[in-house]
């Protein structure tokens, strides 16, 4: 149990975060442990001892530790996990390639925030001789480095996803594949699972494919960088000169998506939304994030392959967990009419 640490004529208490009454619980001294009272501490529940002290509420990372505990998040990997994601090798062998498609020579790019590490998913956008798109979403494929049966397996499954704090990200694989091995990086050959999405000049999908494939992304590139792109900055366009094409495509493609989609009814929340920064472990400033074109793109395009992907197996009645919006509350309801009053 987590809560918060306190003394009283020599007796020491112990006030739980999730507990439904608000009466502080005795705690039987632990002569190793010495916390002051106002601190966080983690307490055994049978026993009603002080187990740790994580420290002072506004104390630097105790909030994330305060976090991690809570939810009882996996935040190391067992000996056998790390040992099978040493093993695992980054040559990619000509008798693996058999049953891929190969989109090595497309320009296929990341676009992700400035600190991003892990490259999970690329882009590319061409357009067919029939004047369609052809949008191509790739998402790194580790289901060839992560077998069932594995302490990797074991590993992922228990975490489910990879968990992001904003000073600290505990992944749901280990570094090694995360940031390394399934990594989109340039110029780097990497297995991926491509969707492909044929697009009318409306917007409309016409046919989708799915196909494991090897690619080599041609560049990493950072929403900002892209976007400047899309404003006309000389500089940025002569860097990436031989990207402009494919990426003023994307562009117009995201549009012609986004068109498609008020038409049909769906209403974007741009709402502001803050930044934390952080500098040495502590919060250094709150600041408004940026939310620009380049973002929308993205968005645009992994709403479609997410649709599609959805589209292809409920046809096929395969049983899948959605992720969706509930329809707002009738106080959320008449809130809106008296703002809109």
């Amino acid at each position: 149990m987590l809560g918060l640490y306190k003394e009283r004529w020599g007796q020491a208490f112990f006030l739980p975060f999730d507990s439904p009454s608000p009466e502080e619980i005795p705690l039987t001294s632990e002569k190793h442990l010495s916390p002051l009272s106002g601190m966080i501490v983690e307490v055994d529940r049978d026993s009603k001892r002080l187990t740790e002290v994580l420290g002072m509420p506004d104390d630097p990372g105790v909030d994330t530790r305060v976090v991690i505990k809570r939810y009882n998040l996996a935040s190391a990997f067992t000996e056998e996990a790390l040992a099978e994601a040493e093993n695992c090798s980054p040559k990619i062998r000509s008798q693996d390639k058999k049953e891929r498609k190969d989109y090595r020579n497309w320009k296929i790019v990341t676009i992700d925030g400035a600190s991003s590490q892990d490259f999970d998913d690329a882009v590319s956008v061409r357009k067919l001789r029939n004047g369609h798109f052809l949008l191509g979403v790739h998402i790194a494929d580790v289901s060839h480095y992560v077998k069932p049966g594995t302490a990797l397996d074991a590993a992922a499954y228990d975490r489910g996803t990879s968990v992001y704090f904003p000073d600290l990200t505990l992944s749901m694989l280990p570094e090694r594949l995360s940031n390394d091995i399934c990594s989109l990086r340039p110029q780097v050959e990497r297995f991926a699972f491509s969707a492909l999405h044929e697009i009318d000049g409306e917007g409309e999908v016409i046919k989708i494919e799915f196909h494991p494939s090897v690619i080599r992304t041609a560049e990493r590139m950072t929403y900002n960088s892209v976007y400047r792109i899309f404003e006309g900055d000389e500089e940025e366009r002569e860097k990436f000169s031989d990207l402009v094409p494919d990426l003023l495509l994307m562009r117009d493609l995201a549009r012609v998506l986004r068109t498609r989609r008020a038409k049909e009814g769906s209403l974007d929340f741009d709402l502001l939304e803050p930044e934390l920064v952080y500098k040495e472990g502590s919060l250094h400033s709150i600041v408004p994030f940026e939310h620009n074109e380049a973002h929308r793109v993205i968005e645009e395009f992994m709403l479609v392959a997410n649709e599609a992907v959805a589209s292809f197996l409920g046809g096929k009645s395969v049983s899948l967990i959605y992720r969706i919006h509930p329809p707002p509350g009738l106080k959320d309801l008449e809130r809106l009419k008296e703002i809109l009053a």
